[in-house]
């Protein structure tokens, strides 16, 4: 048995099938894909209720929708999701860095913004569950530590086959073309996040290599350049540069690193020993807020 792949039941207990403060993800859904039936069910209502299912803590999520000219043909919906995105690294929630502008603006465009929204677990697994279910980790199951039952070796429990999925409605049972472009082992389709999606371009990297930001944008526009006009698509993408190791681009990092530090700049060895609780040193500790800094600036240009 490979790694992630056991199993823990879909455990559905009367009272506690959702989160208190979200929508379940599969109903929201079948009500937007059933426009015809709902008139005047369109994006913003995707948008408004998806927000609610968690917002920035380790993971920030950003959804968009696309229109359509009739009432009778429901939207599409991207997903974006910012590995480890602090809220108050952004302009929209008091940020003065500069970090944010492109995402800043959404407020512009008649977006909402959640002062009262959090992630539902602090780590990847558990969280993408919850943002593709609109369960809570103890419902969908998925994340929690175990031992692999053929190698003994420890590993964590997949997203049962079992459990709806924003991909499972919306591409199996409503026709939308539906893909995702991740990165992160805990995103492997070993662990059954997979389900429901068509395609699955996952790449597992590690904090060291990952494919960074401008790369999986390209790899997005690639997918919309390949839908035929008027397909109804559901698409997440996930951008992890904000994680570990800190190390944008230099034009961002020299947007936001004092030249002074430079020098002081840990290795990845070091950063990995903080990681697990060694204490940097002051100058350190402020060099890598601010190449965190440059990562998020980053990652704004490409969105």
């Amino acid at each position: 048995m490979s790694p992630g792949s056991h199993d823990v039941p879909y455990r559905v207990r009367e009272g506690s099938t959702r989160s208190p403060d979200c929508v379940l993800l599969g109903e929201l859904l079948i009500r937007c894909v059933d426009s015809r039936n709902r008139e005047g069910t369109g994006v913003k209502d995707l948008v408004n209720t998806l927000l609610g299912t968690a917002w920035i803590g380790c993971l920030g999520i950003f959804i968009a929708g696309c229109d359509s000219s009739s009432r009778d043909v429901p939207p599409s919906a991207v997903i974006i999701v910012v590995d480890t995105l602090r809220a108050d690294s952004l302009g929209a929630y008091g940020s003065t860095q500069g970090t944010s502008p492109n995402l800043d603006q959404l407020e512009n465009q008649d977006w909402i913004r959640f002062e009262r929204a959090f992630s539902h677990s602090p780590w990847t697994l558990p969280s993408f569950a919850s943002i593709l279910t609109s369960l809570p980790p103890p419902v969908h199951s998925a994340g929690y530590r175990t031992v692999d039952p053929e190698t003994g070796t420890p590993t964590f429990t997949r997203l049962h086959p079992s459990v709806p999925t924003a991909a499972k409605i919306l591409g199996r049972d409503n026709g939308f073309r539906t893909a995702a472009i991740v990165n992160n082992p805990y995103l492997d389709p070993l662990f059954g996040l997979s389900s429901g999606f068509q395609e699955y371009d996952h790449e597992a990297g590690s904090n060291l290599d990952s494919r960074p930001a401008n790369v999986m944008v390209d790899r997005a526009i690639g997918f919309l350049d390949s839908l035929q006009k008027g397909e109804r698509f559901f698409l997440v993408l996930h951008l992890f540069d904000p994680h570990l190791t800190y190390d944008p681009p230099a034009s961002f990092a020299e947007k936001f690193v004092n030249p002074s530090n430079k020098i002081l700049r840990p290795t990845p060895e070091e950063i990995a020993r903080f990681h697990l609780g060694e204490h940097p040193s002051q100058e350190q500790k402020e060099l890598l807020q601010d190449l965190y800094r440059g990562e998020v600036s980053f990652v704004d240009s490409e969105i």
